[in-house]
């Protein structure tokens, strides 16, 4: 199941539609939300998962921006073991793009094995 949202931008630059995938596997990604996407900020979104369930400290959290086909390595966040979520903030089109693909990844630090990933999608509606 994908989820599609609409979300006013501010300082009048077009909405944005967000698609967010299913979790690949499932294995420490229960889900993600959105909690806004503006052109100041970018996309925010809540990683949700469960810490109980891996050695969380183990694992840290890609984000990936599509660029000519492949997704390419744009930041990493840390899990906090003790937490259920983590926020992340995606890119947003630029004045030239109309969308950014971008993959949330959850690797194993040592080696960047990709244990669980999430696609999302972030369109302007001008």
């Amino acid at each position: 199941m994908s989820t599609a949202l609409l979300f006013a931008g501010c300082v009048g630059s077009g909405d944005y539609t967000t698609t967010i995938g299913d979790p690949t596997t499932g294995e420490v990604i229960d889900n993600v939300s959105i909690n806004e996407v503006t052109p100041i900020t970018g996309a925010r979104l809540t990683v949700h998962h469960t810490a109980d369930r891996v050695n969380i400290s183990s694992y840290s959290l890609g984000v990936y921006v599509r660029e000519n086909g492949t997704f390419e390595p744009l930041t990493y966040y840390s899990f906090d073991q003790h937490a259920d979520s983590t926020g992340v903030t995606l890119d947003i089109p630029g004045r030239d793009e109309t969308v950014v693909e971008q993959q949330i990844r959850v690797e194993h630090r040592e080696n960047r094995t990709v244990v669980d990933a999430v696609n999302v999608t972030v369109r302007r509606v001008e």
